[in-house]
């Protein structure tokens, strides 16, 4: 009776989507800037946001509640939840434009880039720090372990950042992930001075920990607000932004709401590409070592894809999609493929039925003749 409806539910609640306004939460590397451009110029989307992800999030704003009542019962506290902070102007967008501030609930200027935070905690000594909570997938989790999580990073310190114009002492947040399958913990111990970001420990509630050799992240609010003035650049003309993944990348652009828009002129834009090039002596380097690696043994396959992407990735760079380097032919190209979508053996009689036309990336390496 329920687990049928629940999820059904969602959707007469997720309403369309908001006009574009710069958002803490948009403003990392990691954020695909092309995508925002897209709902910035209000370029209707290939497809909405499923109802069992609405649940998804909707679940990560619970955790936050729970994780929050669970630091009141410890000799910490925290206050100052959802606290609204002008974080800074932004100059090349109208002090005319506004949108609805639905925390606030009233209107604010788009020039102004606004958000609220999650908290304050305040340790035995009464020192403060800014408090951040993110709610992830045992995926997610892990992989921040290894790969820091510049998105969160970045929202972050532009909340510090912010905070800094009211309390010049704070200076330092926790941006704490809950792993949401299994309720761990991952703590980053953040400390911002002057456009600089400084990881100074990393602790997990297994009991691992790191402190030493963690990096330093420089220019971290410029590079933010120099995305947003990007995005507001491509917004007013018919100007759009490189894609920030390669071709057939499964996440995030599997998951994009203008995927199909996004990638439809792919082919297009490769066709156009120059066909008579002659490349530099890095390259024809490169194909000779990819066809040495060629007449290998079996291991070497991983490390002549690698130098083969690198090779792919110069030809991109220059906008060439065919010539010579030395002695050494490259024609790269996309090449259309037939798969089965089943394993099983299929019947001819319906084998149109269960078959799918994609589209991969071929680059072909060939020797000259002398």
């Amino acid at each position: 009776m329920l687990a049928d409806i629940l999820i059904k539910i969602a959707s007469f609640e997720n309403k369309e989507q908001h006009a574009y306004h710069p958002r803490p939460s948009n403003a990392g590397p990691e954020r695909c800037i092309r995508q925002i451009v897209y709902h910035a110029k209000g370029i209707p989307q290939d497809k909405k946001i499923g109802d069992r992800f609405i649940h998804v999030m909707n679940d990560s704003s619970w955790h936050e509640e729970l994780t929050a009542d669970w630091i009141r019962k410890s000799a910490f506290d925290i206050h100052s939840q959802q606290m609204p902070v002008d974080i800074a102007e932004l100059p090349f967008i109208s002090d005319a434009v506004f949108y609805h501030c639905i925390v606030c609930d009233k209107d604010m200027p788009a020039n102004i880039l606004h958000g609220h935070i999650d908290g304050i905690v305040t340790d035995m000594m009464g020192n403060d720090y800014l408090f951040e909570h993110k709610a992830l997938n045992t995926f997610s989790y892990e992989r921040y372990w290894n790969e820091y999580p510049m998105d969160y990073i970045t929202q972050t310190c532009l909340y510090l950042y912010g905070l800094n114009k009211i309390q010049p002492d704070m200076t330092k947040a926790i941006l704490l992930i809950k792993n949401k399958n299994t309720s761990q913990f991952m703590e980053f111990l953040l400390e911002y001075s002057h456009d600089t970001c400084r990881i100074i420990s990393m602790v997990r509630s297994d009991g691992k920990s790191k402190s030493d050799g963690l990096p330093v992240f420089e220019n971290i609010i410029s590079a933010a607000i120099n995305k947003f003035k990007q995005i507001n650049e491509c917004k007013n003309t018919d100007v759009l932004p490189q894609r920030p993944f390669e071709f057939g990348t499964a996440f995030p652009c599997g998951y994009c709401s203008w995927s199909e828009t996004c990638w439809c002129s792919y082919e297009k834009e490769v066709d156009s590409m120059q066909t008579d090039a002659v490349l530099e002596g890095e390259v024809e380097d490169m194909c000779r070592f990819y066809l040495e690696l060629g007449y290998g043994i079996k291991e070497t396959k991983k490390q002549q894809d690698e130098v083969k992407e690198k090779i792919k990735e110069v030809m991109k760079e220059k906008n060439i999609r065919k010539g010579i380097a030395g002695g050494y032919l490259l024609n790269w190209r996309l090449q259309h493929e037939t798969r089965l979508m089943k394993k099983e053996d299929i019947p001819a009689s319906i084998l149109p039925m269960v078959t799918q036309q994609t589209v991969k990336e071929i680059l072909d390496i060939k020797k000259l003749k002398q």
